[in-house]
C-alpha cells in the first residue's frame, strides 16, 4: 500500500495539504544543512573516534577541520562550485520580457511600530535597477516570501519594491 500524506490532515483540500506541507519543508530546507556542515562532521568524527578509542580519527578531523578553514581550500571549493561565473556588462545582456530579483537579501526588524532594514548583500538589488535604468526589460519583478518565523508584516519584495520607486524605477 503506497503512503498517503493525506490521510493525517483529512480535512485539509489537496492545495491547503500542499501549503501546510510546504510551511513544514522550510524547517527542515534550513535545520538540515547544520548537519552537513563541516565542523558537524569534525564533531561527529571527533565523536566516533573517542567512542572506538582511536585516535587516528579524532587526528584526521582535527586536520579535516585545519584543511577546510584555509582561504585557499575555500577559494577552491568556490570556484568548484560557482565556476568562472562573473557580473556581465549591462551592455552585453539581451533584450528580456522581465528582470526577476531574487530575495534573501534582507532582515527585516519591526521594533515600536516602525520597520528597520538590514541588507545583507544588496548586489542583486542594485543590478537589477542597472539593468532597469538600461531598459533592457519592461518589468520588475522581485520576489518575496516571509519566513513563517519572520516577525515582519510585509515580506521582502514588498520592502524591495518600495527601494525601487524610491532609485526612480516605475512600478
Amino acid at each position: 500500500m503506497a503512503f498517503k500524506t493525506h490521510q493525517f490532515y483529512p480535512k485539509l483540500s489537496k492545495l491547503d495539504l500542499k501549503i501546510a506541507i510546504g510551511n513544514q519543508m522550510i524547517y527542515l530546507h534550513k535545520i538540515l544543512p547544520l548537519f552537513l556542515m563541516p565542523i558537524m562532521v569534525v564533531i561527529l568524527l571527533i565523536v566516533i573516534g573517542l567512542y572506538k578509542k582511536r585516535n587516528s580519527l579524532i587526528y584526521f578531523a582535527i586536520a579535516l577541520l585545519y584543511i577546510v578553514s584555509t582561504p585557499i581550500f575555500s577559494d577552491a571549493f568556490f570556484k568548484l562550485v560557482e565556476g568562472d561565473q562573473y557580473r556581465k556588462s549591462i551592455a552585453s545582456i539581451e533584450q528580456a520580457d522581465a528582470i526577476v530579483v531574487l530575495s534573501g537579501m534582507l532582515s527585516l526588524h519591526e521594533m515600536d511600530g516602525k520597520e528597520y532594514v538590514e541588507w545583507g548583500d544588496p548586489d542583486r538589488f542594485f543590478g537589477g535597477i542597472a539593468l532597469m535604468k538600461a531598459g533592457k526589460a519592461p518589468n520588475l519583478i522581485f520576489t518575496g516570501a516571509k519566513m513563517p518565523w519572520g516577525k515582519s508584516s510585509r515580506t521582502e519584495g514588498a520592502v524591495l519594491t518600495d527601494y525601487a520607486i524610491q532609485y526612480g524605477i516605475p512600478l
